[in-house]
């Protein structure tokens, strides 16, 4: 199950940018829209919605990247061709490297994925954490590298 996604650093977004399928604690909102996993409110649906030109494709794009380096990243020729899509309007970020991070459930565990990649489509960080999904348990970490 999706539970959030954040990018750093691609295209129209400099700093960390969050989609969350959390709920909130808002009382007025109707709650059949929500269901619960190990007390983790989320969301069924989500609409993404903003002024022309506000980045609500750039999410997604950022989402589609994320999963096509994550699919081909065995064949490094293939992960070449994605291209380094930093913010630009800041000469800081120009080579810096894109973050991508995806948390996800799967059995009843929380897992955070995540990597950096730079304009050269090489991997320089990546990471994998599990927490169980009970009460005052710890974010283990499976792998950094």
């Amino acid at each position: 199950m999706f539970v959030n996604f954040k990018v750093k650093n691609y295209k129209s977004f400099k700093d960390f940018t969050d989609f969350s399928m959390e709920a909130t604690k808002l009382k007025n909102l109707s709650d059949s829209n929500v269901f619960t996993i190990k007390k983790i409110s989320l969301l069924k649906t989500a609409v993404i919605y903003g002024a022309n030109a506000s980045g609500k494709s750039n999410i997604l794009n950022a989402m589609e990247k994320m999963k096509a380096i994550v699919m081909f990243s065995i064949d490094i020729e293939k992960t070449k061709k994605y291209q380094h899509e930093p913010f630009l309007l800041n000469t800081d970020t120009e080579n810096s490297p894109t973050l991508f991070e995806f948390i996800f459930i799967l059995d009843n565990i929380r897992y955070r994925y995540g990597f950096e990649i730079n304009a050269k489509a090489i991997i320089l960080n990546e990471w994998l954490y599990q927490k169980k999904l009970q009460l005052y348990a710890q974010e283990v970490q499976l792998f950094v590298r």
